[in-house]
């Protein structure tokens, strides 16, 4: 069973007393931290013996009740020994309905710093002097992370908007241990569905961010407004989950749209690895529309007996078992295409050797950290690669521009009002 603790910040005052048993009963402490002062601890706390007769109970005197740091320091005293007896920070209530202003501000502020469960206090009908009225003292208690959800949910979008989605995810799993009222733990749980199908999505794991699209188009709380964007999204995924024709202009598209993200993160050499792959990919892409290739297990193998037999001798010569394979890699796949139809693809092969434009970017990626060397990739060498491989992109594809507009990863902070988020 849970040790229920409960931090009491102790005032003085005629009837004082009545509010703070009014807290007990509610909350019905095992263990319970008294912030007094000299005079409460004389005057108050023997009217609560009743209340606190089978709660276990340690005093924690305040020096002085009008220094908000020297109260803070003993409420974080407070709260340590109630986790000391076994209480976990869920279970602490911190209840802040009497002392001075400092003291209720310092335990307000040190349940929030300490992530304790739960703030309470009670109100009620005030009599001329402004004191509450007894028999009239109502209870209130709420989950402390409550009292910060909207900028948390803000701090959460920012994250997912960067795409760091992962820690975005994290943070709400963290939030959803907590007890939360509904409206708030509907709109942490929508918020994690999308940060979880968002990062499957720029994984590259396409299977599974479908899946998890289709669960937000199915939740209740996901509006209207969100149903267009999604059925849209949706379709892309289906048809980069699918072998069907413009699959690979979408595939193309996307590895281009990642390098951006990873670049805008300044993780250039990431984004420079993703154009690395682009370029191969094109090539993949290429031969397969040739007929030189088939799609088989996510990848790309050459269909070596659609190879010309001269140009197979010579392939063969150059890469041996690799060509037997059916795995060529980047240059290799450039100069098939290029013996096959020198027109249309002699081109990019002459950009690949020794003083082409695309063979800065090998070079770039061969000695960068990700590949074979330790040089860190700088922004001048993506901006170039970058606009070298869009161009390439988009000469093969005819609708590649249109799909990285339309295809773009979306931002969770485009759509907070639709998601039924905070502004």
């Amino acid at each position: 069973m849970p040790i229920r603790g409960m931090l009491l910040t102790v005032g003085v005052g005629s009837s004082v007393h009545h509010g703070l048993s009014e807290s007990l009963r509610a909350a019905n402490p095992d263990v319970v931290a008294l912030l007094v002062t000299s005079a409460s601890r004389q005057k108050t706390l023997p009217r609560l013996s009743d209340a606190l007769e089978d709660a276990r109970t340690h005093c924690f005197p305040v020096a002085d009740p009008d220094d908000v740091h020297r109260c803070l320091g003993v409420v974080r005293e407070a709260l340590a020994w109630l986790q000391e007896q076994g209480c976990r920070r869920r279970d602490v209530t911190v209840d802040f309905t009497s002392g001075t202003k400092a003291m209720s501000a310092a335990a307000v502020y040190g349940a929030i710093d300490r992530e304790v469960g739960r703030l309470s206090y009670v109100s009620g009908a005030r009599n001329k002097n402004g004191i509450v009225q007894t028999g009239h003292e109502r209870y209130t208690s709420f989950a402390t992370v409550e009292f910060l959800l909207e900028r948390e949910m803000n701090r959460l979008l920012r994250l997912a908007d960067d795409c760091r989605f992962r820690p975005a995810r994290r943070e709400c799993d963290r939030l959803l241990e907590g007890p939360l009222a509904g409206e708030w733990k509907q709109r942490l749980e929508l918020l994690r569905g999308w940060c979880e199908a968002l990062d499957a999505w720029d994984c590259f794991r396409w299977s599974d961010a479908l899946r998890g699209l289709k669960e937000l188009r199915r939740s209740p709380a996901c509006g209207g407004e969100m149903q267009r964007p999604l059925t849209r999204w949706i379709e892309h995924m289906e048809a980069l989950n699918d072998d069907g024709e413009g699959r690979e202009a979408r595939m193309a598209a996307e590895l281009y749209l990642n390098a951006g993200r990873r670049a805008r993160a300044g993780r250039y050499d990431d984004a420079l690895a993703r154009l690395y792959r682009l370029l191969e990919f094109l090539a993949q892409a290429m031969l397969c529309r040739e007929g030189l290739a088939l799609w088989t297990g996510g990848t790309v193998k050459l269909q070596t007996e659609r190879v010309g037999e001269a140009v197979s001798e010579r392939l063969r010569d150059r890469y041996g078992k690799a060509f037997e394979q059916g795995r060529l890699g980047l240059r290799g796949e450039w100069e098939l295409l290029a013996e096959h139809d020198p027109d249309r693809y002699s081109g990019v092969l002459a950009r690949l050797k020794k003083g082409g434009d695309l063979c800065g970017l090998l070079h770039q990626r061969n000695f960068s950290i990700l590949a074979h060397g330790f040089q860190s990739v700088q922004r001048e060498h993506w901006e170039k690669a970058e606009g070298l491989l869009r161009e390439l992109a988009a000469g093969f594809f005819t609708d590649f521009e249109r799909l990285c507009e339309e295809c773009a990863l979306p931002r969770p902070g485009d759509y907070r009002d639709a998601l039924n988020l905070p502004a």
